[in-house]
C-alpha cells in the first residue's frame, strides 16, 4: 500500500464503521421490532466487522515503526472479531432464517441468537476481541491529530471487553417476564456501547482525512 491508499482506505473504512454503528443504533433507539429488522442489524453489524478490518488494517500501516507491534496486535484481533461475528449473524441471515423448516427445535434454540445460546456466546466473544483490539490500538496515537483522545477512547472501549466476556459466564437464560426486562436491559447497554465506540471511528476519519501529510521513514504521517 502507499501512503495515499492508507488514507483513502482508512478514511472510508472508518466512515463505514462509523455509519453501520450508527444506523444500529438508530434501529434500537426506535425500537423497532420484527424479523426484517432483526435481519437488517445483522446485516449491518457484518459491515461494520468487515469496516472494523480495514480500519485497523490502515491504523497498522499509518502506525510508527516503533509502536507498529501493538497495531499489529490489535490488527489480530481485529481479524478474529470479524471472523467470529461475521459467522455469526451469517448464520442468522441464512441457516437461522429458513430453520423454522429445516431444524429441530433444539437445534434452532441453539442456533438462534437468544441469550445462553452458542451464537449469542460467540457474538460476546467476538466483541471482546474488538474490545481488545482498540486496546491494544491505544498507544500508537501518541502525538497523532487528536491522539490523546483516540488514545482515551480507545482504552475505554478495551475496558469493556472485562464485563463482555464475564456476563456469558454468569448469565442464564432469562424466562417469562425477565426475557423483556433482559432484552430492554441489553438495549440500552447497546446504545451505551454505540455512544462509546462511534467517536473512534469518526477521529480516525478526521485524521485518514488530513490533505497535509509529510513523508517521514517512508510513510505517510499527518501533521499536527
Amino acid at each position: 500500500m502507499t501512503g495515499r491508499d492508507t488514507y483513502v482506505v482508512g478514511r472510508w473504512a472508518s466512515i463505514v464503521a462509523a455509519s453501520a454503528v450508527a444506523l444500529f443504533a438508530a434501529l434500537l433507539a426506535v425500537g423497532l421490532t420484527g424479523h426484517h429488522t432483526e435481519m437488517l442489524s445483522y446485516g449491518t453489524c457484518i459491515i461494520l466487522a468487515w469496516g472494523f478490518v480495514a480500519m485497523m488494517a490502515s491504523v497498522n500501516r499509518w502506525a510508527p515503526r516503533e509502536k507498529r507491534v501493538w497495531s499489529q496486535i490489535s490488527l489480530s484481533f481485529a481479524i478474529m472479531y470479524a471472523v467470529l461475528v461475521s459467522a455469526c449473524y451469517y448464520t442468522q441471515l441464512t441457516v437461522v432464517r429458513a430453520g423454522a423448516a429445516l431444524l429441530s427445535r433444539e437445534a434452532l434454540n441453539l442456533l438462534s441468537f437468544n441469550a445462553g445460546s452458542v451464537m449469542f456466546a460467540v457474538d460476546m466473544l467476538g466483541y471482546t476481541l474488538m474490545a481488545l483490539s482498540t486496546w491494544f490500538a491505544a498507544p500508537v496515537f501518541t502525538g497523532a491529530k487528536n491522539g490523546l483522545w483516540l488514545s482515551r477512547l480507545c482504552t475505554i472501549h478495551g475496558l469493556l471487553a472485562v464485563p463482555t466476556v464475564v456476563y456469558p459466564l454468569l448469565m442464564s437464560a432469562p424466562q417469562g417476564e425477565a426475557t423483556t426486562r433482559a432484552v430492554r436491559l441489553g438495549s440500552i447497554a447497546l446504545l451505551a456501547w454505540c455512544a462509546v465506540f462511534i467517536p473512534i471511528p469518526l477521529l480516525l476519519a478526521s485524521l485518514f482525512g488530513g490533505r497535509a501529510v509529510r513523508r517521514e521513514g517512508g510513510r505517510a504521517k499527518p501533521r499536527g
